[in-house]
């Protein structure tokens, strides 16, 4: 019930004009969204899946400034019914800080507990389907976070409660590495208006790479098999990835 309702919003901003997003925000959307775009001699369109998704993240996060799932969920969650009786959802915490929903779910009218993040943890989802553009709105998100970030800082702004960032972690599969490596994706797809084309410069630094970050503007990109499996104190890392993620695994998790 939730997505659905969100969806309708969503749509209904989209059809108003996106009231509310800032101006580099709208600037992305008509370029993305409306003007013509040639790659080989064949025009490209992003799919509907990948503008409903980055649609929805603006909207969330930018517009509405949702920072806690509990607000979320008291605006658009459902609350099913058994007969004339409400069945409400509950959000509470164990002793250690760990929260939970606990909620009736409306086709089976059983009740069911999830996690949900921490407090000051914001966190968004899209579950998307394979082919439909997963990894281009992953870039998407980069380039409207990243321009915002800037638009920000230039008018001594930032960190003023928006949800911007020019720093980013990415965790996926080896394919990813070549999408991002030397800013490919950002070069070859029209992701970055012509006008702000000199100013992008993202740093992507791989694990193993010895390179430290710059300021601003890093992309951390590892394959997924490189998750570490443990916590325990190592020698002082070696490079800024090892830093933020701690050890290498030292076995196949293939076999977990």
């Amino acid at each position: 019930f939730l997505v659905e309702k969100v969806r309708v919003v969503v749509d209904r901003w989209r059809v108003d004009g996106y009231p509310g997003a800032s101006d580099v925000t709208r600037r992305l959307f008509h370029f993305w969204f409306d003007e013509d775009h040639l790659l080989g001699g064949n025009r490209f369109r992003y799919y509907f899946a990948q503008r409903e998704a980055i649609e929805t993240l603006v909207y969330l996060s930018e517009v509405r400034r949702f920072t806690d799932f509990k607000d979320l969920a008291g605006e658009f969650g459902a609350t099913p019914r058994l007969g004339f009786l409400e069945m409400p959802s509950h959000i509470h915490a164990d002793m250690e800080g760990r929260r939970y929903l606990t909620h009736t779910l409306p086709d089976t009218q059983r009740e069911t507990t999830v996690d949900i993040p921490i407090l000051g943890l914001m966190r968004y989802a899209f579950k998307m389907a394979t082919g439909s553009g997963k990894t281009l709105v992953m870039a998407m998100a980069m380039v409207w976070s990243t321009f915002n970030r800037r638009q920000q800082e230039a008018a001594g702004q930032a960190g003023a409660g928006q949800p911007y960032t020019d720093n980013f972690l990415i965790v996926a599969f080896e394919r990813l590495e070549r999408d991002f490596a030397n800013n490919k994706i950002f070069h070859e797809l029209p992701l970055i208006p012509p006008e702000w084309k000199g100013q992008w410069s993202l740093k992507v630094i791989l694990r193993g790479d010895s390179a430290l970050p710059d300021p601003g503007g890093n992309l951390f990109l590892l394959n997924i098999d490189q998750i570490h499996t443990s916590r325990e104190q190592s020698p002082a890392p070696l490079n800024p990835v090892d830093a933020i993620l701690g050890r290498a695994p030292k076995k196949d998790l293939a076999a977990y």
